[in-house]
């Protein structure tokens, strides 16, 4: 499947971050979007809870 010869941890790393880019050294259980939200997402639910509760 590798273009170049040689095992894939003989490649270097590469330059895009691994949001845009996943590459095998990077975590499996992060979601999609983890780059675009920082927090976690229930820590973002409970913001928007807090949020839409001052509101009021």
């Amino acid at each position: 499947m590798t273009s170049n010869p040689g095992s894939w941890c003989e490649r270097p790393k590469p330059q895009a971050p691994s949001c845009e880019l996943p590459s095998p050294w990077s975590k499996p259980k992060q979601p999609d979007n983890w780059c675009d939200t920082p927090k976690d997402p229930v820590l973002k639910v409970l913001d928007l809870v807090l949020k839409s509760a001052r509101r009021k």
